[in-house]
């Protein structure tokens, strides 16, 4: 059993205040709740496990692992880089220091996406049905993936309805699309994966492309968090001086692989949205649309392609 400074045996309500202590003095934001996480993946224990468990000792190898991560997450090492997990849309993914953490932001894409294609490719039943036909198609690029939470999850969440998805994952970066090769096997989501430099090795052509691509200003990444800047992908998060440079690569291309009919979703930074607007106008789109976030912030735009007769 594992002892405290007093020699006594350590009990899991001592081990959780030794976890919260350790955060607070290293300036971990959420110290309590991260202590609390790391103590339950550690044990295998619930939240509802641990607060009976309160007064019981320890076993000593739960104590040296507990440690041992805790110290990681002292020194700003990602609470999700240690566990290696990730709930995003009501899903698991698998994350680790070469793609962007899922982020609750970033659900506002996939559910504006979800809710527009819906809204747009509505799927007939006939007189009598109650469930939608599934034999709707339709094809989903998810460029600068890395992870693959955007792409899979709209993809099963379309499923689920009744479409057929085609889903192309795609990222500049090898190891990222390692992870999301990994996620769509483990969420058993069918995906082709692509490597190449935004459009590049992408054959035309889709009727949704997603896309949450680095749009953090060179000159903004080092007021990030430690956690982002130090251990999170750098190619991920620079948008190069104003961050809208690959916003630019993108929307200039969108013609040559995205139908009349399609739509273009992307994630933004909460100041983007009218620099962007401008950046649609120039190719010829009429339509953008915003999304704001729980806080009121614009966190998503939206457009259909020019052909579109909406």
């Amino acid at each position: 059993m594992s002892e405290n400074e007093q020699g006594a045996i350590m009990t899991y309500h001592e081990m959780l205040q030794y976890g919260r202590q350790t955060l607070e003095n290293a300036g971990i934001d959420d110290a309590a709740l991260d202590a609390r996480y790391l103590l339950e993946w550690i044990s295998g224990y619930s939240h509802a496990d641990l607060i009976l468990m309160a007064p019981k000792p320890v076993e000593e190898t739960i104590v040296q692992r507990y440690q041992q991560v805790v110290e990681r997450r002292a020194c700003h090492i990602p609470l999700q880089h240690i566990t290696h997990e990730q709930s995003f849309m009501g899903y698991s993914f698998y994350v680790n220091e070469h793609v962007l953490i899922p982020r609750q932001d970033t659900e506002i894409l996939v559910e504006t996406a979800y809710h527009k294609i819906r809204e747009g490719y509505s799927v007939e039943c006939k007189p009598g049905q109650t469930a939608i036909s599934p034999d709707k198609s339709i094809r989903i690029l998810d460029l600068c993936c890395g992870s693959g939470c955007i792409g899979i999850s709209l993809a099963k969440m379309l499923q689920t309805i009744g479409y057929s998805v085609d889903l192309t994952l795609a990222d500049l970066s090898e190891e990222a699309l390692k992870v999301a090769k990994q996620n769509a096997d483990r969420l058993d989501c069918k995906a082709v994966l692509v490597q190449g430099d935004l459009f590049e090795n992408i054959e035309p052509s889709y009727q949704i492309l997603v896309s949450n691509p680095p749009y953090i200003r060179t000159g903004d990444i080092p007021e990030l968090m430690q956690e982002v800047k130090e251990h999170e992908p750098y190619m991920a998060l620079d948008g190069r001086t104003d961050g809208l440079y690959y916003y630019r690569r993108i929307v200039e291309k969108l013609a040559d692989y995205i139908e009349d009919d399609g739509y273009v979703f992307f994630e933004i930074g909460f100041d983007q949205a009218e620099d962007l607007r401008k950046i649609f106008v120039e190719h010829g789109f009429q339509n953008m649309k915003v999304q704001m976030d729980l806080t009121g912030h614009d966190r998503v735009v939206y457009a259909g392609m020019p052909g579109r007769k909406d």
